[in-house]
């Protein structure tokens, strides 16, 4: 049996005697529902439309939809969530089924989609990729999500996951000519980053550095944390998530037992990619 079915087994227990909706009320308790939790997506197929709906349905329920007005005016301190925490709902990768399912079932319940587009693959079409062959999705699919209220960010030119001997020219494409492309395909400004892979090891300080100085506002990491109004702009944290999980899973991985998983690599993340910060005010 392989970790993940483990996981699986242990989340439906947990579900079952009641810790899970325990923990997420413990959770909303210690910060009285003033927080947003960012979860990620990746492929949103359409054989999985209705259990991905049935997620979506279920978040609405239990947190408040957040777009990037909202979570611009929580960040400056302006806006509380008071009834309900704040959810965000991100998808990496720019896939077609993104489009043509999760922003379909997004737009029919009022919510937000934040799209996350490796600027290289728009348009592609039967694309070898990181994960497998896809279809990606087009500048004007892009740009009719903008229309319809979603966001749109950079997730580098090839899905590039950062490594320490990344030369300045691979930097350079990844970050900044990325998003300069991505602002010429959708005609209008980028200013939210998302970081590929997430494993430990492709969080580099060099491109922390770029990716502050490009011009965003905001980059999203995945190593699952709730975003607070004190939370760096640079280091807003995601929860993975995918369309096929029953919700019993989705429980395990927001209601705050994965925060404390990931508690040491996330220190080690944020201490090496903030240290830029660091310095500066020294």
């Amino acid at each position: 049996m392989d970790g993940f079915a483990v996981k699986c087994i242990l989340a439906d227990f947990l579900d079952r005697v009641g810790i899970l909706d325990r923990e997420l009320k413990r959770l909303n308790r210690k910060y009285a529902n003033n927080y947003i939790r960012i979860v990620n997506y990746h492929t949103s197929p359409e054989a999985e439309r209705h259990l991905f709906q049935n997620q979506v349905e279920w978040f609405l329920e239990r947190f408040e939809n957040c777009d990037m007005e909202k979570m611009a005016s929580f960040l400056r301190g302006e806006s509380v969530f008071r009834e309900k925490p704040g959810i965000i709902f991100t998808f990496d990768d720019g896939f077609l089924e993104n489009y043509q399912v999760a922003h379909q079932v997004l737009k029919e319940q009022n919510a937000t989609g934040w799209y996350m587009v490796s600027s290289g693959f728009v348009g592609q079409q039967n694309h070898q990729s990181h994960n497998g062959c896809h279809d990606y999705m087009t500048a004007e699919q892009l740009r009719t999500i903008l229309a319809d209220g979603g966001v749109i960010g950079c997730h580098t030119y090839s899905h590039h996951r950062m490594d320490i001997n990344d030369t300045e020219e691979t930097l350079f494409h990844e970050i900044v000519e990325a998003k300069s492309q991505l602002q010429k395909l959708t005609g209008t400004e980028i200013n939210l980053f998302c970081w590929c892979g997430g494993e430990e090891e492709t969080y580099t300080q060099k491109a922390a550095e770029l990716i502050r100085s490009a011009g965003y506002t905001y980059a999203f990491m995945t190593n699952s944390e709730v975003i607070r109004p004190d939370t760096n702009r640079f280091q807003m944290d995601r929860s993975n998530i995918e369309a096929s999980w029953p919700i019993s899973l989705v429980k395990f991985q927001i209601c705050g037992l994965m925060d404390y998983r990931f508690s040491g690599k996330r220190r080690r993340v944020h201490k090496l990619t903030g240290e830029i910060d660091d310095e500066k005010s020294n």
